[in-house]
């Protein structure tokens, strides 16, 4: 499929995707493609490149964006401190942070546990040194070449 081709296929996917009420499963199944790279293409859109759909969409927009409004601190802060607001409502004051740092302190000692029991749970050579706490010969080198590759990249 030449590039001119690809463009005009993703044009007409975006104002299908703004026309109607179509699933991103629907449309990859009708271009042969994903849904993942449907919604990729959609977001290189902007819908006011459609005329028909631009009024539509700006409506649709402003009420979605006053249904997403975050809640602003003041009301969540009953609920602060726990991992649930740092993950979902995007608090980052000091009593989530910490709430996130212990359960990934947790998250890991389980990991690690579970890795002392089932050694065959771990991916040597990928991220077994950090993660796992592996100190095999595999991980270990795995974690010096990762140490140099970043070392690298920072001095370049």
């Amino acid at each position: 499929m030449t590039q001119s081709q690809k463009s005009t296929r993703n044009r007409n996917l975006a104002e299908r995707y703004y026309q109607g009420n179509v699933t991103l499963q629907e449309l990859g199944d009708e271009f042969g493609i994903s849904k993942q790279r449907v919604q990729q293409i959609i977001t290189q859109y902007d819908p006011s490149i459609i005329p028909e759909v631009r009024e539509r969409h700006k409506l649709e927009t402003t009420k979605w964006r006053e249904l997403l409004r975050p809640v602003p601190h003041v009301v969540l802060k009953e609920t602060c401190g726990n991992i649930a607001s740092y993950n979902h409502g995007k608090c980052r004051c000091d009593d989530c942070q910490e709430a996130n740092r212990k359960s990934s302190q947790i998250s890991k000692q389980k990991r690690v546990l579970k890795g002392q029991s089932d050694p065959t749970l771990i991916p040597h050579g990928t991220n077994g040194y950090s993660n796992w706490v592996c100190r095999c010969d595999i991980c270990v080198n795995a974690n010096k070449d990762k140490c140099r590759q970043y070392h690298l990249m920072k001095e370049s």
